[in-house]
């Protein structure tokens, strides 16, 4: 526009994106704003719904944990190597990559808090509290249904 070039801006705009959306993800969790496709789930009987549902949470987590420890391990390698862009502004890659990485160990943090959450709940026999865990709503007609977010 300038006729002048704007070196960086898509470097660090990448950054941005990978480090927010990495840290949204905690969050997105607790409010139950991930997509999940539960149209089969929905016609089980209440409780095997809900062991079905736990099972998803604990698998999410499963594969978020190797993401997150993955992640950790590229990082130190990026600091051990003093790994820097191949772009001249020569950014130290592990900063970014270690605001990344600790985003997805929030993420894992944030699902096995849910998980013991799960449990605890499940001891004491709250059925009320585990649906709410679980992102469960009653509809107008009285069937569980899924919240909706952003509609609420």
């Amino acid at each position: 526009m300038f006729n002048e070039s704007l070196q960086g801006v898509d470097e660090y705009g990448g950054y941005a994106l990978a480090t927010t959306a990495s840290l949204g993800l905690a969050y997105c969790f607790y409010e139950h704003a991930h997509i999940r496709i539960d149209l089969v789930v929905r016609k089980l009987p209440k409780m095997l719904g809900r062991v079905f549902a736990v099972f998803a949470v604990a698998a999410f987590g499963t594969v978020i944990g190797l993401l997150a420890i993955e992640a950790v391990r590229l990082t130190e390698e990026s600091y051990m190597f003093g790994a820097f862009s191949n772009t001249p502004l020569r950014t130290p890659i592990y900063y970014p990559q270690a605001v990344w990485a600790a985003g997805l160990c929030l993420f894992f943090v944030a699902i096995a808090l849910r998980l013991l959450r799960l449990l605890q709940a499940a001891m004491q026999r709250d059925s009320d509290s585990i649906g709410d865990m679980l992102g469960e709503a009653e509809s107008d007609d009285g069937h569980e249904a899924t919240r909706l977010q952003g509609i609420e």
